[in-house]
């Protein structure tokens, strides 16, 4: 059987994919139905998508830096934080308006779920002196008087103390904080957003009640918060802004409806089938995976534009509606084939990455395109010869400029390679300007409340980043012999030394203040003990005298052959040695 393709200007013979062409318009109305119950299931798999807002999904199992993390938390305590910056109007953040403030927002944070420690300046646990005695207890009591006095004796306190200074409480005294820490399961979205609900409602009801008291929330639980308000803003804005972008683009390329309704569609079920093979393979969606949508329709919408625009061309010069479909599948089918499979093969590639989220992203990405061009070769021409598309018989707009633009390419040549050489070339210079950026916080512009409150953060009170140190004692016990505490305090008095850390806290601290305190307070004393035993009855005191929730577990192993090192760090902190980085 011989037949003329009008679309493609050639005749067309028994050729297997003529004859693929024939059987698909034999069989166009099961073909639809059949995509129409493939669609279906993918919807009914795509619901089974989970999300995550953990940003350690980035690291994979075997990852050298997560599994010391994961250690480190195993030994003292999971990483889960909040720190709320406290503002006061007036600048002076030990007021009676300011440190009532505090004290009300530590016991409101108490009270957040899955909440295990609270640290402000208010419930500072500080130790003195008394007589023969060490009293140890919150540094503003439930019967502080917030007088004159009081109030400079706390912020003299808080601003000696290296505990609190550019921690928790700015150098200069104008802002201090809040941190809370929570225990969930990392993989738990649910409980992230039950947290940032409860927040949320706090600093509303807060604000309404002090209203010259500015709150200011960041850590790593809004961090989370953040990366899954920004996959949901994506799903509630980006997605239909982009589908309806592209509906009039294509409209005004194809000047029909009808066909722009069809290459949507076709373009659409890709999107969904793609998604729904991730939920069948369990794939967590995260940040890494959320262009995986958009990249899926612009390829399926790529197809479809090649298809249907041939199409379009064929029934405007005179060729019948199926005539038209069938030669376009036939002059199209292996071309696209070819930048089908090599497109598939480099998203495949993302596997190699370390970053597992990439990893799934260049999976559903090559799934899609796999999807895109069986549809656009099924169900594309199944539709067009189902459905009366409607045709402009005139030449569009978009049609002649393009024709003009070929034109010129055709006879001048050297002129467009010149030009095109010379905008690589400018444009290969701004590659020298890229830079690559770790900092979570630069991930969210500034119409984000994270940003924006981290940002407030990194300017009044304290750095984002932490480094984490777990320094060995070797043996059980270890971290009370007197030699270990003198390294592990030569190794902090050199940290704070450094440009770029902001505060370090180490439990060297803590053992100089009792022994200063068992003293009657004499700044002589205010060194480490040379036993073991006095080292040991100062922990166990000043344990002994903790309140529940702030025990020393985060700070010292369970054997006590180990404690922990916390460096607060401003921008430039990647300069600190690694090699013994937890």
């Amino acid at each position: 059987m011989i037949t003329k393709n009008t679309a493609s200007g050639r005749e067309s013979d028994g050729t297997l994919a003529y004859n693929y062409c024939q059987w698909l318009y034999k069989y166009r109305w099961q073909v639809v139905a059949f995509y129409v119950l493939v669609a279906i299931v993918s919807g009914w798999q795509a619901l089974e998508l989970r999300s995550t807002m953990d940003n350690r999904v980035f690291f994979g199992p075997e990852n050298p830096e997560l599994k010391l993390l994961t250690a480190l938390e195993k030994d003292y305590s999971q990483t889960n934080d909040v720190l709320v910056a406290v503002e006061v109007a007036g600048g002076d953040a030990f007021t009676r308006e300011g440190l009532a403030a505090v004290v009300e927002l530590t016991g409101a944070l108490w009270k957040a779920p899955f909440a295990t420690r609270v640290d402000s300046v208010t419930n500072f646990q500080y130790s003195h002196g008394d007589s023969d005695e060490v009293a140890i207890g919150d540094l503003v009591s439930k019967d502080f008087s917030y007088t004159p006095e009081e109030l400079a004796r706390v912020r003299s306190i808080a601003l000696g103390d290296p505990l609190l200074k550019g921690l928790l409480v700015s150098r200069d005294g104008a802002v201090t904080g809040v941190r809370a820490n929570f225990q969930f399961p990392r993989d738990d979205s649910a409980s992230v957003l039950k947290i940032a609900t409860y927040l949320s409602d706090l600093k509303a009801a807060f604000q309404v009640k002090h209203p010259s008291v500015q709150l200011y929330f960041t850590g790593n639980v809004m961090v989370m918060q953040a990366f899954g308000e920004a996959q949901q803003r994506d799903i509630q804005y980006l997605v239909p802004l982009m589908l309806a972008a592209m509906a009039l683009i294509l409209y005004l390329l194809l000047r029909s409806w009808a066909a722009t309704l069809i290459a949507m569609s076709v373009a659409g079920l890709t999107m969904l089938i793609a998604m729904g093979s991730a939920g069948a393979m369990g794939i967590v969606l995260s940040a890494g995976t959320a262009p995986a949508p958009f990249i899926v329709l612009t390829v399926a919408l790529a197809y479809g534009v090649h298809l249907i625009a041939e199409y379009v061309d064929g029934c405007r010069l005179g060729a019948s509606n199926r005539v038209s479909a069938l030669g376009t599948v036939e002059s199209n089918i292996f071309p696209i084939f070819l930048t089908g499979l090599t497109t598939a093969i480099g998203f495949l590639s993302m596997n190699a990455s370390d970053a597992p989220p990439f990893h799934d992203l260049g999976n559903i990405s090559a799934i899609g395109v796999a999807a895109a061009f069986v549809l656009s070769f099924s169900l594309t021409p199944a539709l067009l010869q189902i459905f009366t598309v409607p045709v402009d018989l005139k030449t569009s707009v978009t049609n002649i400029a393009l024709k003009q633009a070929a034109k010129f390419v055709n006879e001048k040549p050297g002129h467009v390679l010149t030009a095109m050489a010379t905008v690589v070339l400018v444009l290969g210079v701004g590659i020298l300007h890229m830079r690559q950026s770790e900092n979570w916080v630069e991930y969210f512009d500034e119409s984000f409340q994270f940003r924006r409150d981290t940002d407030a953060v990194l300017q009044k009170l304290t750095g984002f980043d932490v480094l984490e140190f777990s320094v060995s004692a070797k043996d059980y016990g270890g971290v009370e012999d007197p030699s270990y505490l003198a390294k592990l305090n030569e190794f902090t008095v050199w940290l704070r030394k450094q440009p770029e850390v902001l505060n370090v806290i180490a439990i060297t601290d803590i053992v100089k203040r009792v022994n200063r305190n068992i003293h009657g307070d004499d700044p002589a004393y205010d060194r480490l003990p040379t036993g073991r035993a006095e080292v040991a009855q100062y922990l166990l005191l000043y344990e002994m005298s903790l309140p529940h929730g702030l025990s020393l577990t985060d700070r010292i192993t369970a054997p006590r052959d180990a404690s922990r090192i916390t460096i607060v760090v401003g921008k430039n902190g990647k300069n600190l040695p690694s090699d013994v980085l937890i």
